[in-house]
């Protein structure tokens, strides 16, 4: 839409120009009725000389695309003949410049001067110079806009303080504005110029490495788009393309790695006033997820990727990962976002605001989950600052990824808040917007329990009967992803039957009631849950990124050898292979033996299997997967079950039995996992 670009719409979303022109036809038609034939003459003139405005602005933006495109060459030879009638020599030097053979760096100046050469013209006297582009000022020339460059070293207050950045980045949280003017455009039904601002962006503008302005705009539709080449070797993307795939790879009959913009796409389509409720809670949530990881990967590795050195610009070294941090909070808060309030702002800060006040906190003070991630935010960036972008010991990185790690289950809470929300109100459209939103995190836990939940709430429509049952079905999936019943809260009016309960306080794992501290017993039956991120990673490289499948046999492999801090302690399944421990069990020297005296042999047969090398050089990717799952479920996890019973079996003759109960259990947790629930069976 050629108003958006110019800024000269008119309310309702129309051109002025178009305005005009259908104004003047309707002047004509009324002389037309009383056979006043100067009158129509005159309309007709009139006319005829406001064509020429489309014309010009298109001629305008094509100047400003750096690609010669033949839609500018045509434009030229569209208005070359009004131009050659005052000035010749003008008229062939436009044509020229458009041509696809141009290289010219004057395409623009030149352009500008023939549309400022025509306005000065008898013949066009009647155009007002604002008509065509807001650039105009009454009588003042159409030029460029002098670009006004950015600092990029520039600490930035968000929202009048409520974060500070501590370098500019008032281009990230103006995406808000891109949101608040998108749910305008659909409170008055102009969908053309909502997913015109959604496509193309209208108020995040892109700088380049040395802080000028491109003449380029981030759009909420990129965050989607960009997603499968930028998000690779994110965790929690990987989650949402293995939980929304389906048989033919695809989601809503388009690529699986688009599906936040195949969602939002097809609200746009049908005008639905949840659109813009969707962009925040889809597209921008995962991009403040891609800024946490990417604040994680710049700190480990200290360099900045290709990929994002044009979108971020090129700062100080130390500075890259802090910066992914300050990104993350832009867009999480975003622009006109004031503390506490739940009426002023457009992102996930004033989402978590309005859900939270329908859990009952107070609408005058800054909700418990905003309070909680800004201050992990702030933590994030004071950890990069004292580990000097994480050198100073060579498991710096890992402490970012365990602030990350506690964020990203928080920006959880209003999404599920608002999924429940919907289910209270029996509103199936907001259901299914909030279970794509926040369903796939759990596509790691219980797999026939998250699919159950997917047919529920995402491929068909939760019917009212069933929706205690599913409700019940969440909630035992909430102690995988680290969230309780607290943490969630209870819903004001809340009409369900089912009251939350946390499965994981409830001391007992497939019917093997444990006596150990359930916090230990709990986070060693996540042992299953790490081999499924393993499968997960490893998968999506082989189906959805074939030509990246060794960069997720690294994600998987990063996985292996530094886990998250769950397997009561061991950290990582690399370490429980590993475990020293294992001399206690009497059939380990069999096994070493058997190994050539390698006491680490599950660890070798992995990591051979994970960097295709050893006795799996030539190995496809398919086998070297079977061995990485089948070794880890059974070899790995074999060996540390019986260290435990027979560790228990020491504490308990060297009458500490308490120390023998916990290991029992562990071997118990470590036997059954977590995807068998508490229950028998």
């Amino acid at each position: 839409m050629a108003c958006v670009y110019f800024d000269t719409c008119v309310e309702g979303g129309d051109a002025e120009i178009n305005k005009m022109m259908l104004d003047t036809l309707i002047v004509g038609q009324n002389a037309l009725k009383s056979s006043n034939c100067d009158g129509v003459s005159a309309a007709v003139d009139t006319f005829a000389t406001l064509t020429v405005v489309p014309l010009m602005q298109s001629l305008l933006s094509f100047a400003d695309d750096s690609d010669n495109e033949p839609d500018g060459y045509v434009t030229s030879m569209a208005i070359a003949p009004v131009v050659w009638d005052f000035d010749d020599a003008l008229a062939d030097k436009i044509v020229s410049e458009m041509a696809n053979e141009s290289n010219s760096p004057d395409k623009k100046s030149e352009v500008y001067s023939a549309i400022n050469t025509m306005l000065a013209d008898d013949d066009f006297k009647g155009i007002a110079c604002d008509v065509i582009s807001s650039l105009c000022d009454g009588g003042v020339d159409i030029l460029p806009e002098e670009p006004i460059p950015i600092k990029p070293e520039e600490p930035t207050p968000i929202s009048d303080g409520l974060y500070v950045a501590t370098s500019y980045i008032g281009d990230k949280s103006a995406i808000a504005l891109d949101v608040k003017e998108i749910e305008d455009r659909l409170q008055v039904k102009d969908v053309d110029r909502a997913t015109f601002i959604y496509e193309e962006g209208m108020n995040s503008k892109i700088y380049d490495e040395n802080g000028m302005p491109t003449s380029e705009e981030r759009s909420i539709q990129d965050f989607s788009l960009n997603s499968g080449r930028v998000m690779l070797r994110d965790p929690t993307y990987n989650l949402f393309i293995t939980g929304l795939a389906d048989e033919y790879k695809e989601f809503l009959g388009k690529p699986v790695e688009d599906y936040a913009d195949s969602y939002v796409s097809t609200l746009l389509y049908s005008a639905s006033p949840i659109a813009g409720d969707a962009m925040v809670a889809i597209n921008i949530w995962m991009e403040v997820t891609h800024s946490l990881h990417s604040a994680y990967e710049a700190c480990k590795s200290s360099i900045l990727s290709a990929d994002r050195s044009v979108d971020g610009r090129q700062l100080v070294e130390p500075q890259v990962a802090a910066r992914f941090i300050d990104e993350a909070a832009a867009y999480w808060i975003g622009d006109g976002q004031s503390t506490g309030s739940s009426s002023k702002g457009h992102l996930l800060y004033a989402l978590t605001e309005i859900i939270s006040e329908e859990y009952g906190e107070r609408s005058n003070s800054q909700s418990t989950i905003n309070t909680r991630i800004i201050d992990l935010l702030q933590q994030a960036k004071n950890h990069i600052a004292i580990s000097r972008s994480c050198t100073t010991s060579t498991d710096s990185h890992l402490k970012l990824r365990n602030i990350i790690d506690e964020i990203i289950p928080l920006m959880a809470v209003p999404l599920l808040r608002s999924l429940l929300h919907a289910m209270k109100q029996n509103d199936a459209e907001r259901v299914k917007l909030y279970a794509i939103a926040v369903l796939p995190l759990f596509a790691k836990c219980n797999p026939s329990t998250y699919l159950e939940l997917k047919n529920d709430l995402i491929d068909n429509t939760l019917l009212s009967t069933e929706k205690n049952y599913v409700y019940s079905r969440i909630i035992t999936l909430y102690d995988c992803l680290g969230i309780d019943c607290h943490l969630i809260g209870k819903l004001i009016g809340d009409d369900f039957a089912y009251k939350c309960e946390d499965g994981s306080k409830v001391k007992s794992l497939a019917g093997y009631r444990y006596v150990a501290e359930q916090d230990v017993v709990s986070s060693a039956a996540k042992i299953d849950t790490e081999i499924r991120l393993l499968e997960i990673y490893i998968n999506n490289g082989m189906e959805h990124f074939s030509d990246d499948i060794e960069t997720l046999f690294g994600l998987a492999y990063e996985r292996y050898r530094f886990g998250n801090g769950n397997l009561h302690g061991e950290g990582s399944l690399s370490r429980l292979a590993k475990d020293v421990r294992r001399d206690i069990v009497p059939s380990f020297p069999q096994f070493r033996r058997y190994f050539k005296n390698d006491e680490n042999y599950a660890d070798k047969l992995i990591v051979d299997a994970f960097e295709a090398g050893g006795i799996f050089n030539k190995a496809t990717a398919n086998y070297r997967k079977r061995v990485i799952l089948f070794t880890s479920k059974y070899m790995v996890t074999h060996m540390a079950i019986l260290e435990k019973l027979y560790n228990a079996v020491k504490s308990c003759k060297d009458g500490n039995v308490d120390e023998g109960i916990t290991n029992l259990d562990i071997a118990a947790a470590y036997y059954t996992g977590s995807f068998e629930g508490t229950e028998d069976g």
